[in-house]
């Protein structure tokens, strides 16, 4: 029995090793407190932080505005924008102001708050308020925070973004044209019928920008198939679509030929004059 007393004895001594505690993680030092306008731009939600540092201005000292003229700062004329501007702050910003100017007028006023955790940074994008731009052209949109200066900050310097907007003109398009025939059931895009085949002719026409109440045409090999009023209105990397759809039976051989025609009184502004008009020809064999 004495023999196993060192035995039981180094056990006990060990298990009293294993119970002695990890000393604790010290405190992460507290940071300067300062609130920085990191970058300024349209808000579109798959842009990630940083994209439009791409192509800033090369002067970039204290109290120079950054300019950013990158292309996700575009919106179409008549087409809704958030203008964002994302911020990184240390320490605790309660009740600040954040100013947002268009053009040099101020545009937006409104009211924020921002703590972060003890010894990191947080970064924030600010946005929320639509601005619908009413012409064609560069724009020039300020983003200020803690406009009133009620906040200390350990630099001052860096409470700007200046970015501009470019303002494109709407674009309204005659796109593809199709036919279309049905057998069995399902529709067959065909380039060559026989006669007297009933087929679909469809035109197909986009827009970005609004428009409202135009003018849309569809001519077909015995003159207008179609001639009446529409409206179309989309974004400016999300176009409003549609498709109109005209039933045709070919009654002789040869080459036939459609057109479809957007605006052609041209009673609307519209960037691109080219592809207002789509053309289509269908074979028709005996």
């Amino acid at each position: 029995m004495m023999r196993r007393w060192p035995c039981l004895l180094a056990l006990v001594v060990g298990l009293g090793g294993c119970s002695k505690q990890s000393p604790t993680a010290p405190e992460p030092s507290e940071l300067p407190p300062n609130l920085r306008a990191y970058e300024g731009s349209l808000y579109w939600p798959d842009i990630p932080i940083g994209a439009s540092q791409q192509a800033l201005a090369p002067n970039r000292g204290p109290g120079v505005a950054k300019v950013s003229t990158h292309e996700i700062n575009q919106v179409v004329l008549g087409t809704s924008c958030l203008p964002l501007v994302r911020q990184v702050c240390t320490g605790s910003f309660p009740d600040y102001r954040i100013h947002f100017y268009v053009d040099g007028t101020l545009w937006w006023d409104r009211q924020s708050s921002a703590v972060a955790p003890r010894g990191m940074a947080l970064w924030d994008g600010i946005f929320g308020m639509g601005w619908v731009p009413t012409d064609v052209g560069e724009h020039e949109i300020r983003v200020v925070l803690d406009a009133t200066h009620q906040c200390k900050e350990s630099d001052e310097t860096d409470n700007e973004v200046t970015f501009i907007v470019r303002v494109l003109p709407p674009d309204l398009v005659a796109g593809l044209m199709e036919v279309v025939e049905w057998r069995g059931g399902y529709p067959y895009r065909v380039t060559s019928v026989k006669a007297g085949t009933p087929v679909q002719v469809i035109s197909n026409t986009f827009c970005r920008g609004i428009y409202m109440d135009h003018r849309h045409v569809v001519e077909g090999p015995s003159g207008v198939m179609l001639d009446h009023r529409a409206s179309l209105q989309g974004g400016t990397y999300f176009p409003g679509m549609r498709a109109d759809t005209l039933v045709f039976v070919p009654t002789t051989a040869g080459t036939l030929q459609f057109r479809t025609l957007v605006d052609p009184d041209q009673e609307f502004l519209d960037g691109n004059r080219s592809n207002n008009t789509a053309t289509l020809q269908l074979t028709v064999t005996e």
